[in-house]
């Protein structure tokens, strides 16, 4: 099915990439946070919540959607995260998508909203930026504040044994010492999971294909880089 954009989710692009204020409501402190807050990939992650919600005619955005916007904007760094916590995915996706077809839909309605739980979690996200000391609101940032909340989402991501302590752990693993420091972090730091595998974490995972009748290949590959440590 085609997706058409409001006019207002063209404005939220236009304005993001000319680098203006977008606001967000903080409700627990009737303060505001905007677009320059977050890093390009949360920005996205944002709009194609509220993409999805255009589609399927609701106008609330909550926090299912933003673990969808999320998903569908960075995969592999979700995969990563979920997989740390020991989420099953596809079992994810799929209450996910039950949960969604759940919501009212207006019919007419032109513009899309940030829940309040939505907004909480984002400003939970604010938060944490100080405890990882970044300057921008990431992806996983917006993961972590929606499990430390207490609505659907975060109920149904707490069934599948995720939590702040184990999401925690993950980024910390993510990032390997980096900080959120600029709008495209994300791309910097988590590079090397999009395009490469890490043989050692296949390894210990047991996930690599046994090396059956290969003695005299391994006895090569040994003779060749011993003679090269020598030199």
């Amino acid at each position: 099915m085609s997706v058409f954009l409001d006019l207002e989710t063209y404005l939220l692009i236009i304005i993001s990439k000319l680098g203006l204020k977008i606001k967000f409501k903080n409700t627990q402190k009737n303060t505001f946070m905007t677009y320059e807050n977050f890093t390009v990939n949360a920005q996205e992650a944002i709009l194609k919540s509220q993409q999805l919600a255009g589609s399927l005619e609701q106008q609330g955005v909550d926090t299912i959607h933003l673990i969808k916007g999320i998903i569908e904007t960075d995969e592999k760094l979700a995969e990563f995260l979920l997989n740390k916590m020991g989420v099953n995915i596809p079992m994810l996706k799929r209450d996910l998508n039950v949960e969604l077809e759940k919501y009212p839909k207006v019919h007419g309605g032109d513009k899309q909203f940030l829940t309040n739980d939505a907004n909480k979690a984002l400003a939970t996200a604010r938060k944490l930026l100080k405890d990882f000391g970044d300057e921008f609101i990431s992806l996983e940032l917006i993961l972590m504040g929606i499990i430390e909340g207490n609505d659907k989402a975060a109920t149904i991501l707490k069934n599948q044994g995720a939590n702040a302590e184990k999401m925690k752990a993950a980024i910390l693993e993510l990032r390997k010492g980096r900080k959120v420091t600029d709008q495209n972090a994300e791309n910097q730091y988590n590079s090397l999971k999009k395009y490469a595998v890490d043989l050692n974490e296949r390894a210990e995972e047991g996930k690599l294909d046994p090396i059956i009748g290969r003695d005299e290949e391994i006895r090569r590959i040994l003779h060749i880089l011993s003679r090269r440590k020598k030199k």
